[in-house]
């Protein structure tokens, strides 16, 4: 028979899993680039981030599932990250949830292209979804891999640039794009909250053709399920989001670097103004899911061309001599952050409704931020948010009783 002791444990485990009252739940954005270097259009971000961080001062943010290797003149690269297998995702879920990460919120491209061969002179900066429809490779094997459920998901609809895909070379219709999205919507394991409404991040936007697809979201959504979704703004003042009809906002990153430093303190580049952020949404009124921002460091693309923008390599590179960068937190950082943020959102439920914290993020690692475990150190990034979250939680309890 099994124990009283191992009985609560797991009741425990079970409350923790699902993000029950009292537990706030953590997610985590994902920018999924790591599906190593195929030839042709589909490859090229992959190939971007592959060669970019080729250099061996870069490969300690490499993800665990990377290789290195003597000098590839094919790839440019003395790296190989090879993502996109039902292996890495699986092992990735189970890192996810092993470290206490209840959702992941998948950057979102179109899924099919209208035109995989466009003449290039209509694509600026790779803006076509010949190059990018690819980047949707890891929701598909989220979707389909046997340990889903271990980890829920959500979306991040980028209106500057993908959403919605009708208006960016995708093969949906608005209106097919949106049932494809409440297909998710239905499933067990898309993130929800307020009422069962189904959550959705938007970053960017506020244009007609987002907000006349938002629009058709909203009316499709509560025609199906009951409930409308809710639309929480990555970005801005709350004003903003507020001015746009959103339920909620939140941030992608939040980092400040003024003086263009190489390498500006993490407390008062990101923890500061971060929480100075969260505070600013609930004095004015509005809702929050707070972001958690663990690092801000792009040097990799600082020393390319870019081929979607320049990222600091004639303003910081060229001009300045150095690459302008926020210094990595140290692991006692990151886990008093992650206490903040989840402090923050367990003093503040009216403001926090969604009772959520995001990370940004898992896997932006060429960019440098991003918590998945690494191929030199391991979990250690996973450790210290988990820390972070639990010191958060058992303080709140001590503090209740």
């Amino acid at each position: 028979t099994m124990s009283m002791s191992m009985m609560s444990a797991l009741l425990a485990l079970v409350s923790v899993a699902t993000g029950a009252a009292g537990k706030v739940a953590v997610g985590a954005v994902r920018w999924d680039a790591w599906y190593g270097t195929p030839a042709g259009r589909g490859g090229i971000v992959g190939r971007t981030v592959t060669a970019d961080l080729s250099p061996e001062r870069y490969h300690d943010r490499l993800p665990f599932f990377a290789q290195v290797h003597p000098y590839d003149p094919v790839t440019n690269s003395t790296v190989t990250v090879q993502g996109n297998t039902p292996a890495v995702m699986a092992a990735e879920i189970k890192f996810a949830a092993e470290f206490g990460i209840d959702f992941w919120a998948f950057c979102a491209y179109p899924v099919g292209c209208a035109d995989y061969n466009p003449p290039s002179g209509d694509c600026p900066k790779i803006q076509c979804c010949a190059d990018n429809s690819v980047l949707s490779y890891a929701l598909n094997l989220y979707l389909t891999s046997p340990v889903r459920d271990q980890v829920k998901f959500a979306l991040i609809l980028q209106a500057n640039n993908w959403y919605p895909g009708a208006s960016h070379g995708g093969n949906e219709t608005v209106a097919e794009e949106a049932d494809r999205f409440i297909s998710y919507f239905q499933m067990p394991n898309h993130v929800t909250c307020c009422g069962g409404r189904p959550v959705v991040y938007v970053l960017g936007g506020g244009g007609a053709a987002d907000q006349a697809a938002l629009g058709v979201l909203r009316n499709k959504t509560m025609a199906v399920l009951g409930v409308l979704p809710y639309v929480v703004k990555m970005g801005g003042p709350w004003a903003g989001a507020e001015k746009l009809g959103m339920d909620a906002l939140s941030a992608y990153v939040i980092q400040t670097n003024p003086s263009k430093l190489a390498g500006a303190p993490y407390q008062t580049s990101i923890a500061d103004p971060e929480a100075d952020a969260w505070a600013a949404a609930r004095d004015a009124g509005g809702k929050l899911i707070p972001s958690v921002t663990p690092g801000w460091d792009p040097s990799p693309r600082e020393y390319i061309d870019l081929p979607w923008g320049d990222q600091g390599h004639v303003a910081c590179v060229e001009d300045l001599g150095h690459p302008c960068y926020v210094q990595d937190p140290t692991m006692d950082e990151l886990a008093a952050h992650t206490k903040a943020g989840v402090a923050f959102a367990l003093a503040n439920p009216a403001t926090v409704e969604a009772n959520a914290v995001i990370i940004g993020a898992w896997n932006e690692n060429d960019e440098g931020h991003w918590i998945v475990p690494s191929l030199l150190n391991g979990t250690q990034k996973l450790e210290a948010v988990q820390r972070g979250v639990k010191e958060a939680h058992s303080e709140a309890a001590f503090n209740k009783e």
